[in-house]
């Protein structure tokens, strides 16, 4: 399922008037020639045409990322964003919404720094929609995040909540938020054990979720930060 069209313009909307975005300067080393980033925002979309009042794109819990532990490491997206910019990060959304949409703030983050880790990880896709579409669509339970091949509408139908990841979303790719699973790449309900889960190492319990690392390894955030 994809997302776009007005609900983009509201995404910018919420990064323009929430102030995820900062005028920062991006190290040319760290892009790529054809980077989406090497455009104006204004190139993608005008944020002024449908963008909603301040008040009214505030994200719940007040979340603010410069207000979060700052002895967390930084997770992020790679510097070189695909020209797909928006689509990457509304597939960030997706996860967030339906893998820890009732979890509380610091439940969404970690849902979204296991999502950007895989990112960073060799053994998994180099896109945000490549890890998280990981898997056969059209079979059930074979994808590795459920939501994705459950056979169910991926629309998100809760708008605040929707706002919310999105909002979420944008701040991790553009300016990174804290993780708080210390590097993990995989996780699952605490009322579930799966199989795999006897071959990883347990690194962190947040929420509803269990998250872990490969064992006997040293486990770090990769702390680049896209920073605009």
């Amino acid at each position: 399922m994809r997302v776009g069209g007005t609900v983009g313009r509201i995404f910018v909307g919420i990064i323009v008037f929430s102030g995820f975005l900062a005028p920062r300067t991006i190290d040319p080393s760290h892009r790529s020639p054809a980077h989406a980033l090497h455009q104006p925002l204004n190139n993608f979309i005008d944020a002024r045409s449908e963008a909603p009042a301040p008040s009214a794109v505030e994200p719940r819990n007040g979340f603010q990322p410069a207000a979060l532990a700052p002895q967390m490491h930084t997770i992020s997206a790679p510097l070189a964003v695909p020209d797909d910019l928006l689509q990457q990060i509304e597939c960030l959304a997706l996860n967030i919404y339906w893998e820890a949409k009732s979890e509380p703030l610091i439940g969404q983050i970690a849902v979204a720094a296991v999502t950007l880790n895989r990112v960073n990880h060799p053994g998994f896709p180099r896109t945000i929609c490549g890890v998280v579409q990981q898997g056969d669509e059209h079979r059930r339970h074979q994808c590795h995040f459920s939501w994705w091949c459950d056979g169910k509408d991926d629309t998100p139908r809760e708008r605040d909540a929707w706002r919310h990841a999105l909002a979420l979303a944008a701040a991790a790719v553009f300016t990174g938020v804290p993780d708080p699973t210390r590097g993990a790449l995989w996780y699952h309900a605490d009322y579930v054990r799966p199989n795999w889960a006897d071959e990883k190492e347990e690194v962190a319990r947040i929420g509803a979720h269990i998250f872990y690392a490969s064992p006997q390894r040293k486990r770090r955030s990769v702390a680049a930060t896209a920073a605009l």
